[in-house]
C-alpha cells in the first residue's frame, strides 16, 4: 500500500514542513499592517492569478467569480 499523511491537522509542522523563509520575511515586514480578516473570498492577487490563467485557456472567467478557501467547508455559502 501507499503511506497516507492525514495533513487535516491544521499544523503542517507536525509533518516536517517548514516554512519557506521568503514567506517569514513577508509576514516580519506586514506585520505591523495586518489588522483584522482579509478578504473572504481569498486574496485578490491570488484571485487575479485564478482568473488570468483560466483566461489563457480559453474560459471565461472573472475575479469577482473566484473564491480561494482553505476547505470546502467554508466555501460552501
Amino acid at each position: 500500500g501507499h503511506r497516507i499523511l492525514k495533513l487535516n491537522t491544521g499544523n503542517p509542522a507536525a509533518f516536517g514542513f517548514e516554512t519557506p523563509p521568503e514567506i517569514l520575511e513577508d509576514i516580519l515586514r506586514n506585520v505591523s499592517s495586518a489588522h483584522g480578516y482579509g478578504d473572504a473570498k481569498g486574496l485578490l492577487a491570488a484571485r487575479r492569478a485564478v482568473t488570468m490563467h483560466y483566461q489563457t485557456l480559453g474560459v471565461e472567467s472573472d475575479v469577482e467569480n473566484v473564491f480561494i478557501g482553505n476547505g470546502v467547508s467554508e466555501l460552501i455559502v
